[in-house]
């Protein structure tokens, strides 16, 4: 049975995201309704944007939606592994504008290397 408004909408950014990869997902982010989630999709979905963003090669952009998300969730995202495994990804392999953002959010998460 196919998925309605904003529940189906962020479960399909999600699952195009590991089908047809970042820039397709990036089509399907149509955030209308995504107030109406729980907290815990609202997060993911921000999580699978970031990720989508990181994969495509825009590091800045996955930054500042990690640190939205962080705004709005900080619980959700400060203990999630995704969130945890992009933020380490990001720091490896990122010395963009967000460097410094990307190193307070490391040592907010718990990475020892923050």
């Amino acid at each position: 049975m196919p998925q309605k408004g904003a529940r189906g909408k962020t479960l399909r950014v999600s699952r195009n995201l590991r089908k047809v990869g970042p820039d397709a997902a990036a089509c399907q982010v149509i955030p209308e309704g995504l107030a109406r989630l729980p907290k815990e999709r609202r997060a993911h979905y921000y999580l699978d944007v970031a990720q989508g963003h990181s994969l495509a090669g825009h590091h800045d952009d996955a930054v500042n939606t990690l640190l939205m998300a962080e705004r709005l969730f900080p619980d959700e995202i400060r203990c999630r592994p995704v969130a945890i495994d992009l933020v380490e990804g990001l720091h490896r392999g990122c010395g963009g504008t967000h460097s410094t953002e990307l190193h307070q959010l490391s040592a907010r998460i718990g990475l020892a290397d923050g």
